[in-house]
């Protein structure tokens, strides 16, 4: 006998990623082992029929931020015909872009000087970065995903930048304001020197963590650019921070990933990844396990 609709999930994901990234393959057999039925489904294919009593679990679609127009447009059509869906809609909604940010800090969350421009908004980079003493920046699009058109200013080890190089720099910014807007964030050095901190949690608990480090002479810990990936435990000022977080952003959350740095015995948020976010399931013994039935719980 097949399961009802109610016990089916849909592993929501892309076109280029229909068969899943491998670390969510195994996701299946475990969910097949509490008695969920799951496969994948592209956000965007037309053929999908999303309201019959299924329920989707976001995992990769990584192409929403360069069609952000048309994930918003799925998210309300899914909201409006009361599909159930992890995270809710909302809370997808909100992290969607990172203004989001702003509303954390405003909570008391600790993350590096940070700068907030909205679409059509005009600034001087070189101004901000002065007034606020910074030697470096990282411009970052308001929505995106894999530091996909995140760039630093200026670039190290090359001099002092010339005329030409400041002005295509904010010729650069400028072009990104008239577009989505962006964040122009103090530049964070631990990152390339100590390497990223990500904590995982599934509906609300601990499962694992794991630091990402940057290849040498590149800030980005994204394994596309040479980044690599290894399990660690965190510290107890990094977990007592990342509890913060999640109480001060909207919930009920399935999956969370928090994304941050150690400055000395403080704990300073890049990111809170609770759309699409990797979670690393392969590199931690039991994770699959545990977000299977976290999953299992949010369907039941």
């Amino acid at each position: 006998m097949s399961p009802s609709p109610a016990r089916r999930v849909r592993l929501v994901t892309s076109r280029a990623l229909a068969d899943l990234i491998p670390e969510d393959r195994t996701l299946p057999r475990a969910l097949r082992g509490l008695g969920l039925e799951a496969a994948p489904a592209v956000w965007d294919d037309p053929a999908v029929v999303w309201n019959d009593g299924a329920t989707a679990i976001v995992r990769t679609p990584w192409d929403y931020f360069r069609r952000e127009a048309e994930f918003r447009a799925w998210l309300d059509r899914l909201e409006s015909q009361r599909v159930p869906v992890w995270n809710p809609a909302p809370i997808l909604r909100w992290s969607l872009d990172k203004g989001y940010l702003r509303e954390l800090a405003s909570k008391g969350v600790a993350m590096p000087a940070t700068h907030w421009l909205d679409r059509g908004e005009s600034a001087d980079l070189n101004g901000l970065m002065r007034r606020g003493g910074w030697e470096r920046a990282v411009v970052k699009p308001r929505v995106g995903g894999g530091a996909i058109g995140a760039w630093t200013w200026p670039e190290p080890g090359r001099g002092p930048a010339t005329r030409e190089e400041a002005a295509a720099s904010q010729a650069r910014l400028a072009g990104m304001l008239q577009g989505q807007g962006a964040l122009v964030q103090q530049f964070v050095p631990e990152v390339p020197r100590n390497g990223e901190l990500s904590l995982i949690f599934f509906a609300g608990e601990y499962s694992h963590a794991v630091l990402k480090r940057a290849r040498t002479g590149d800030w980005r810990v994204q394994t596309e650019y040479g980044g690599s990936v290894e399990p660690v435990d965190p510290p107890a000022a990094a977990h007592a921070a990342a509890r913060h977080i999640l109480s001060a952003a909207p919930g009920p959350l399935l999956y969370a990933r928090v994304d941050g740095v150690m400055r000395g015995d403080e704990f300073l948020l890049l990111e809170l990844e609770i759309l699409e976010p990797q979670l690393f399931l392969d590199v931690a013994p039991g994770a699959i396990g545990r977000f299977a039935r976290a999953v299992t719980a949010s369907v039941s």
